[in-house]
């Protein structure tokens, strides 16, 4: 073969270098994947924290707007529905609803004419992460210790909480690990 003065040679990289430069690529992707699904759902459980801290200051201001007295899920007010909780007894398992959807209150109106929602931010009570309800529970068992919110009780515990089905968005008496709860005290044993 005849090499002309003009022929510069070519220079590429070979199938193997690629080959080994994707692998490496995708290696730390994924990697760098895995350390965010932590990030995400530390994200998920400050949400929660925030909303639920939200809901107990607005129905506080609601009460103290109403003579001290908290609106029940059948739209009256007093010592049978939502009360301030009392983690010096029992008694919240009594007067306390179990699985009460924090919105079944919302339209309630206190005597000084204000809606509850009113209290919060755009009107509207906030929702978890998943886009469900907040549940009010005064008899919530932190049965199982991977319970997001729970991580220092005993097992078997009875907690009151406001607390978030999770991602499977079932929680209601269904205590399971995807739970997300805020403590709001422990019931004495």
């Amino acid at each position: 073969m005849f090499k002309t003065k003009n022929s510069k040679k070519i220079q590429a990289f070979t199938l193997i270098e690629l080959l080994v430069v994707i692998s490496i690529i995708s290696l730390l992707s994924s990697i760098v994947l895995a350390s965010l699904a932590g990030a995400r759902d530390a994200a998920r459980y400050a949400k929660v924290q925030l909303d639920v801290r939200q809901i107990i200051n607005g129905v506080e201001l609601f009460a103290s707007d109403n003579g001290g007295k908290y609106p029940r899920e059948d739209g009256a007010y007093g010592n049978n529905g939502w009360n301030r909780p009392d983690c010096s007894s029992t008694r919240n398992s009594e007067d306390t609803p179990n699985g009460l959807r924090i919105s079944s209150l919302a339209g309630w109106t206190n005597t000084a004419g204000n809606r509850l929602d009113s209290y919060f931010a755009g009107g509207d009570f906030p929702v978890d992460p998943w886009n469900q309800d907040y549940i009010l529970d005064a008899l919530y068992n932190c049965s199982v210790g991977s319970q997001k919110g729970c991580e220092n009780q005993t097992s078997g515990s009875w907690v009151w909480a406001i607390h978030s089905e999770g991602a499977n968005k079932s929680g209601t008496n269904i205590y399971d690990s995807d739970n997300l709860a805020v403590i709001i005290c422990d019931h004495p044993g």
